[in-house]
This record gives structure tokens, C-alpha cells and sequence, in this order.
């Protein structure tokens, strides 16, 4: 990790940080010396049409971040709408029980993997084809930063939403006490 990384990731903490003499000295010195940087350079492959590809690792990471996020939200839709399907059904009529058992929380993680799949999308320009970032990527690049930035919390909260939705689902199912699932599903 160097320098230009954490000043680009954080660009506000760092310039607060080492605004004091412990900070510089922790920060510059010691967490992050130049020598880093000169030692683990970024990697800048041409090809052959003259386009230059910044960390092609990370392109590669990206593209199949990308599959995957489209893929499994692609998927997981089907789910629901196979199980929509078959509780429309005069069987699944029939049955009733908890009709909407796991919806919700199926749709959640395909919106998961769709924002998954568009944070990598977004991460493609922003650090592997655009230049180097002189300043910081929100300065620079502010579209491309933004978009990355919030499919990046998109999809974290989604997997955490989906996640308390898997456990209100459970415990609306199984024999816990009613103030039980009031503390555990905050509902």
C-alpha cells in the first residue's frame, strides 16, 4: 500500500492527519515512506491500438466482477419469480402457508450482485483505463468516483439487508418467543 493510494482513498483524513507533526512523521515516515511507492510501482501495459491499460490485474478482476455481478443478480431473479410463479399456481394456492417466505431477501441479493456488477463496471475507467489521478480520483474523475463510491455502499448495504431479512424470515418460522424476534428483527 502506498502513499498515493491512502491519499487518494482518504484524501480529506490524510491532509487533516498530517496537518499535526505525529501524523507526518507516522503517516510519511513510517506507514507510507516514499520508498514504497519506487519500490511497487503501478503496473501500465500498452496495447497494441495504443491504449494504455493501468494495473491489467485489476481489469481482469473487474471484468469478471462484472459477469459475476450480472450472472448471479440474473439468477437470483429467476429464483423469485420461479417462486412467485409457482405460489400463483392453484398448488401453491392450495398450500398457502408463508406465501412470501424468502422473496424478499432473494431480491435483495440480486440487487446485491446487479450493484456488485456495477461497481466493477464503474472501477474499469476510473483505475484502469482513465491517467493516473494527479490530485484524487474525486477531483479528477468525479462521475466515475461517484458511481464506483456508491455501488460499492449499494451493494454492502443490500448484502447486510438481505442478511437481516434471511434471519427475520428464519425466526418468523421457527418457535422464538415474540419478544425475541422483536429484538432480533428490530421490528
Amino acid at each position: 500500500m502506498s502513499k498515493l493510494m491512502v491519499q487518494t482513498f482518504f484524501p480529506a483524513n490524510f491532509a487533516q492527519a498530517t496537518e499535526y507533526w505525529l501524523g507526518n512523521y507516522l503517516l510519511n515516515d513510517i506507514l507510507f515512506p516514499d520508498e514504497v511507492a519506487q519500490r511497487c510501482p503501478e503496473v501500465v501495459v500498452t496495447l497494441d491500438g495504443g491504449t494504455v491499460v493501468r494495473q491489467p490485474a485489476l481489469a481482469t478482476s473487474a471484468l469478471l466482477g462484472v459477469l459475476v455481478g450480472i450472472k448471479g443478480g440474473y439468477d437470483l431473479l429467476w429464483v423469485a419469480a420461479s417462486k412467485r410463479r409457482q405460489q400463483n399456481s392453484p398448488k401453491g394456492q392450495q398450500q398457502q402457508g408463508n406465501d412470501q417466505q424468502g422473496m424478499p431477501a432473494t431480491r435483495l441479493w440480486a440487487l446485491a450482485f446487479f450493484a456488485f456488477g456495477a461497481m466493477n463496471l464503474s472501477a474499469l475507467p476510473l483505475h484502469c483505463f482513465l491517467p493516473a489521478p494527479e490530485t484524487t480520483y474525486p477531483q479528477e474523475s468525479p462521475m466515475w468516483w461517484s458511481i464506483d463510491t456508491y455501488m460499492t455502499g449499494a451493494s454492502s448495504m443490500c448484502l447486510a439487508m438481505a442478511a437481516l431479512q434471511e434471519c427475520v424470515d428464519a425466526s418468523s418460522t421457527s418457535t422464538v418467543s415474540t419478544t425475541w424476534k422483536i429484538k432480533f428483527a428490530f421490528r
